[in-house]
């Protein structure tokens, strides 16, 4: 946001003869609790993408790795650019402190039209002063309508630079318009009510479909791992073994598929690539012989025999069934209103 328009969207929001004294803006960091938590979360989830990427280079069809590994991809990159909009949206925030209020100009979530959220300078105004290490913190002017991990959630000047001196300019326009500051006093005890107290506060939550993050990928998980598993079963139930020879041993590869030639049962010579490659295979050379398995309907779909790939599949299965069962239990978790009482 250039000078310009800054001082634009304040001159719009500005009252007859109200003046701006203290121009503020928030201040992002990696360390602040919510950044960091996301931060370790996005790391742990293209860990994953990154381990299961590998695990699918057992195909040598680069198409169906970059089919059945792009949607993990596209979470993980999603949850990079939600940090850096959030940053954004800092970086579009602005604390005023005026001769009549103190206001938060804020863009809203989704797009950069300004949220102005101002609040009458008055005697104990500010509920809470937060200090943090290098000097910024928090300025809790007060509350929203919903509970953050169990707590009022603070509005007002958030993690904003010299926390300490915006205080203090602060109430120095409290005392100045409002006369001289009391001394801060405890809360008076409440009441004693024989009537059971109900807070209408809502507990704040992430929505419902977020489970579904997890959902989606392990559905395509699964289904991949069904579907090869059955493709397996098929080859060693009906396939037939048979030893060919190594025409190509695909050496450059890191998991080479090697070309063969065999012979099937009428005689007919066939020359196929094996369907999945794996790195056992960088051994093997031109004219070394190998036991296959094919199928008598497909003579193209050659399976090297040595090779077992059930236990892949069955990890594929198992991490794609905990993926549904962690997304429908966030589902059901998140959907669920929780009234605090």
């Amino acid at each position: 946001m250039s000078n310009v328009k800054e001082q634009e969207d304040i001159n719009e929001i500005l009252h007859e003869g109200e003046e701006v004294i203290l121009i503020a803006h928030p201040e992002w960091k990696w360390t602040s609790p919510n950044v960091l938590g996301l931060l370790i979360f996005t790391i742990l989830w293209l860990g994953f993408i990154a381990a299961f990427t590998m695990m699918m280079r057992l195909d040598e069809d680069v198409s169906f790795e970059v089919f059945f590994t792009t949607p993990f991809w596209l979470i993980g990159i999603g949850l990079i650019v939600g940090m850096f909009w959030n940053r954004k949206r800092m970086q579009h925030t602005r604390y005023l402190i005026t001769t009549q209020r103190a206001v938060i100009l804020r863009p809203n979530a989704f797009n950069f039209r300004t949220r102005v959220i101002s609040f009458a300078l008055a005697k104990n105004m500010v509920k809470k002063v937060i200090e943090h290490k290098n000097g910024y913190g928090d300025i809790v002017l007060g509350y929203r309508d919903y509970e953050v991990n169990g707590r009022p959630a603070a509005e007002g000047f958030i993690s904003v630079p010299e926390v300490h001196r915006v205080h203090e300019i602060l109430c120095e326009q409290i005392a100045a318009t409002c006369g001289e500051l009391p001394p801060t006093a405890p809360p008076a005890a409440p009441a004693k009510t024989n009537t059971p107290a109900v807070s209408t506060v809502r507990t704040r939550r992430a929505p419902w479909w977020i489970g579904l993050f997890f959902i989606l990928p392990g559905v395509l998980e699964l289904g991949v791992g069904l579907m090869l598993h059955h493709e397996e079963q098929n080859m060693q139930d009906y396939g037939v073994r048979t030893t060919a020879v190594v025409e190509d041993a695909d050496k450059g590869a890191e998991a080479p598929a090697p070309v063969v030639t065999f012979t099937d049962a009428q005689g007919t010579e066939h020359t196929a690539q094996t369907r999945y490659g794996s790195s056992d295979y960088q051994g093997l050379g031109k004219g070394d012989k190998v036991e296959i398995i094919y199928l008598p309907d497909d003579p193209q779909a050659v399976d090297i025999a040595t090779e077992d790939f059930f236990f892949f599949y069955g990890a594929l299965m198992a991490m794609g069934a905990a993926f549904i069962v962690i997304g429908l239990s966030l589902c059901i978790a998140l959907s669920r209103k929780k009234q605090t009482k």
